[in-house]
């Protein structure tokens, strides 16, 4: 009897050790990026003398990480224009989350409009977040535009600053692409 009592004295201080040891390396890991479960992209435009605000959400699909919007219409946008833009990230309790650490960046990848970027607001090391910053639009055009999260990215890799993505390498935190027609 005594031998069994000793066995499971033993037992426990193992399982307690191995609980310790598990709380201790949970506590050093290092912080991923929050989770997103809807991702808003706000323009705003000055039209007839009105700030307009146009909100395109967009919902987590089941693979996590890419995301389809709400809206199966285009994002009409006028030509020749400026327009500020920044996007917004909630979770699942549609709460607004931050993505403002310097291992992430959204890139803006257009395809068809030649749409432009600039004015980015930056990290602490000057470095493009890509969640805020201007739009320029072109002549009349259809295209896409699609916001690519990127974590551990190599922001120094050449093209980066500039929101070239080739280059970026880093985990995919979110994709969304919308149909977008300049008139």
């Amino acid at each position: 009897m005594r031998d069994k009592h000793i066995k499971l004295l033993f037992g426990l201080s193992v399982l307690i050790i191995c609980s310790c040891k598990k709380a201790d390396v949970t506590q050093t890991h290092h912080a991923q990026p929050q989770q997103v479960s809807r991702i808003d992209l706000l323009v705003n435009s000055s039209v007839d003398g009105f700030l307009s605000y146009h909100l395109f959400p967009a919902s987590i699909s089941d693979t996590g990480r890419i995301f389809t919007p709400w809206s199966t219409y285009p994002i009409q946008l006028p030509e020749d224009t400026s327009l500020s833009v920044h996007i917004e990230f909630y979770d699942a309790n549609d709460n607004q989350v931050f993505f403002l650490g310097s291992a992430q960046q959204t890139f803006w990848v257009d395809s068809g409009c030649s749409l432009e970027f600039e004015n980015w607001m930056v990290d602490a090391d000057n470095n493009p977040m890509g969640i805020w910053g201007v739009l320029n639009t072109g002549s009349p055009a259809t295209g896409t535009l699609s916001l690519v999260g990127k974590y551990n990215l190599d922001k120094f890799a050449p093209g980066v600053s500039d929101g070239d993505i080739t280059n970026a390498d880093g985990e995919l935190i979110y994709k969304v692409t919308f149909d977008i027609v300049i008139e």
